[in-house]
C-alpha cells in the first residue's frame, strides 16, 4: 500500500497531543514541551521523506513481469540488432551506450517506462531523455 502522508501526519499529531497533555500534567515547562515538539516534528518529516521514496510493490507487478519474462517471444539485444534493416537505424542503435540499449530492448518487449525504471534503477525522466536523444541522433543520421 502506498504511503499516505495525510494519514501519517494525523496519526502523529494525535500521538503528540496526548504526549504533550501528559507532560503538562506532570508539570514540565512549556518551553521544554515546544522544544520536544519541534524536535519530534523534524524527525517525523525525515521519516516521511524516507517513506515517500520507498518503492511499494504490489502483487500485480510481480505477476505482470513474471508473465512477460516467461514469453517465448522475448527479444534479446542481438536479435533486435539483427532484425533492423535500416542501416542508419542500425548504426544509431549499435553506437549507443549499454543503458540506452537495455531501455530499447525492454521497451520492445512491452515493458512500461515505470517497469523499466524499476528494473534499471533509474528515474522515468532519465529514460524519456535517453529515448529523446536517441531519436534526435537517428534523425540527424537520417538527414545525411
Amino acid at each position: 500500500m502506498p504511503y499516505n502522508k495525510a494519514k501519517a501526519e494525523k496519526k502523529w499529531k494525535n500521538w503528540k497531543q496526548r504526549e504533550e497533555d501528559i507532560l503538562r500534567k506532570l508539570g514540565v515547562e512549556e518551553e521544554t514541551i515546544m522544544l520536544l515538539h519541534e524536535f519530534d516534528w523534524n524527525q517525523f518529516k525525515e521519516d516521511r521523506r524516507f517513506n515517500e521514496r520507498q518503492w511499494t510493490y504490489e502483487e500485480s507487478y510481480f505477476v505482470k513481469t513474471s508473465e512477460s519474462n516467461d514469453k517465448l517471444s522475448c527479444i534479446k539485444l542481438d536479435q533486435l540488432l539483427n532484425s533492423i534493416e535500416n542501416v542508419n537505424l542500425f548504426k544509431c542503435v549499435a553506437s549507443t551506450d549499454s543503458i540506452t540499449k537495455s531501455i530499447i530492448v525492454l521497451k520492445v518487449n512491452d515493458f512500461t517506462i515505470k517497469d523499466i525504471s524499476i528494473i534499471l534503477h533509474i528515474s522515468p525522466n532519465v529514460i524519456y531523455k535517453r529515448i529523446y536523444r536517441l531519436r534526435k541522433k537517428y534523425k540527424k543520421m537520417a538527414k545525411k
